[in-house]
């Protein structure tokens, strides 16, 4: 398979953040490519207004830096925050822009990319890079159900605002990735072609000994069996209600809860607190991804305890193959969708029913065989695997377009 440029508009930082979908692929293009992770551009204000940022975003902006292997990341920097008064009348987004774009054109040029790959992610912050760089394919990977709501009330000029930057996308590129089945139905309208590479794992970082790090096996040993964990941001798709209700019915067991507080509205603010107030809740907020596979490793069933709302129906969660590649037991909410792997997960359906089904996840007990099979299937689809098939994709559609070029 050739190697190529890639420019990968992303839609969070590389460094300081939590690895997602955008992430993984970057890293593992990154082995037979050389990628170019530009970031969403910000300025100074940013790290005081966004909690998924911090102080030290603000020492990499304006800089090209080697990240490992063949990626490097830039971070724009944008001078003139969107809201100082007079932005309209002096251009101060454009003025941003046009200097943005000169000093990314100048990093491209040190590196020597040639002929790239342009691989944009929706973000309401990035610009539109479509046609700056004489990319010969343009490629967007869609993870979600953007325009569904997620717990923000949004002005209406925000909807629009949006949904015409989705269209725009959608329309300038070649090639759309899509997470899920139901995410590919919706794009469907496009004309485009739409292929669905459902999520991936890092398979190999689950089964190395040295991530079963002593301080965390020591403090699960300390924690009331069974232990039920979920893994994720801690957020409006989230069921508070019904892990409180769980946790009230059976006081015996032990809830770990690990990932961010991301909590918009008030309502499950609420309904967090309340649930991480019980004595038998464990919640211990965002941890490193390498010190995941130790806290799974002490679980006995694992959750998708998730609301039954159209982002998560559209969505395809990344823990699923998290779960799979620690070999754990899975009981999920009834989306009304059929699961990847689902005939490894649990499907519950009402608050009685999770229940049920975590009960009967904990009859299994040590069955090695059920544990192997689950963690054969995650190795199966590792990030690795996914980005070969996407760039086999890629590589197709480059070919199919260089032979209609060549006999025309």
């Amino acid at each position: 398979m050739a190697s190529h440029d890639i420019i990968f508009i992303a839609a969070e930082p590389w460094e300081h953040y939590t690895w997602r979908r955008r992430h993984h692929v970057a890293w593992n293009l990154a082995k037979n490519n050389r990628v170019l992770f530009v970031e969403p551009p910000l300025t100074f204000l940013n790290p005081f207004r966004d909690i998924d940022l911090n102080w030290r975003h603000l020492l990499n902006l304006g800089r090209l830096k080697h990240q490992g292997k063949n990626l490097y990341s830039y971070s724009p920097a944008r001078l003139f925050p969107l809201s100082l008064p007079g932005s309209g009348r002096f251009k101060y987004y454009e003025r941003d822009r046009q200097r943005i774009f000169k000093n990314l054109k100048n990093s491209i040029k040190k590196l020597k990319f040639k002929d790239p790959i342009l691989w944009v992610y929706m973000d309401k912050y990035q610009y539109d890079y479509h046609g700056l760089f004489n990319e010969k394919i343009r490629i967007t990977d869609w993870y979600d159900k953007f325009t569904a709501y997620s717990g923000i009330e949004l002005q209406p000029g925000q909807i629009v605002s949006g949904k015409d930057r989705e269209q725009k996308l959608l329309k300038n590129s070649d090639i759309i990735f899509a997470v899920s089945e139901e995410l590919r139905k919706d794009l469907a309208h496009t004309g485009k072609s739409v292929y669905v590479i459902p999520q991936g794992v890092d398979y190999e970082s689950f089964q190395n000994n040295q991530n079963r790090k002593k301080g965390i096996k020591r403090y699960l040993e300390n924690i009331e069996r069974p232990i039920l964990g979920f893994i994720g941001i801690m957020h409006y798709i989230v069921d508070f209600k019904l892990l409180t209700y769980m946790a009230e019915k059976r006081p015996a067991w032990s809830i770990l809860l690990l990932g961010k507080k991301w909590l918009t509205n008030e309502s499950d603010s609420i309904l967090f607190h309340n649930l991480i107030n019980k004595d038998n809740v464990h919640y211990l907020g965002e941890k490193p991804r390498e010190e995941l596979p130790a806290y799974l490793s002490g679980v006995d069933v694992c959750l998708m305890p998730m609301k039954r709302t159209e982002l998560n129906r559209k969505a395809a969660p990344l823990k699923l193959w998290e779960y799979l590649a620690a070999g754990k037991p899975i009981v999920a909410v009834d989306q009304g969708i059929r699961y990847d792997c689902d005939q490894f997960i649990e499907v519950a359906k009402g608050k009685d029913g999770l229940i049920a089904k975590i009960e009967e996840c904990l009859k299994e007990g040590k069955n090695e065989e059920l544990v192997q099979k689950r963690k054969q299937i995650a190795k199966n689809n590792s990030w690795e695997s996914r980005t070969k098939q996407m760039m086999e994709i890629i590589e197709s559609h480059l070919n199919d377009r260089n032979q209609i070029n060549n006999t025309s």
